[in-house]
């Protein structure tokens, strides 16, 4: 199955008013437990922040900044 381009009014239905997003997380994506994110997806989040897994558990871990430009989730996923 291939994706559709977005038509302008067919995106409102994919809103959300809390931020969201997903990352693939590899072996090699993770470095001693920590997992890093650029400022895009940090910058509006505060700590803690809560993950749902695929499960559908709801995982509550901290936000760490790093540098202006970097942050990482740590403790408690």
């Amino acid at each position: 199955m291939t994706s559709q381009p977005c038509i302008e009014d067919d995106c409102s239905m994919f809103t959300s008013k809390t931020p969201h997003f997903f990352k693939v997380i590899l072996q090699e994506t993770i470095t001693h437990g920590i997992l890093k994110f650029c400022e895009k997806i940090w910058k509006p989040m505060s700590s803690p922040v809560k993950l749902e897994v695929p499960s559908c558990a709801i995982w509550q871990v901290e936000l760490t900044k790093i540098t202006d430009e970097k942050a990482q989730l740590q403790s408690g996923w």
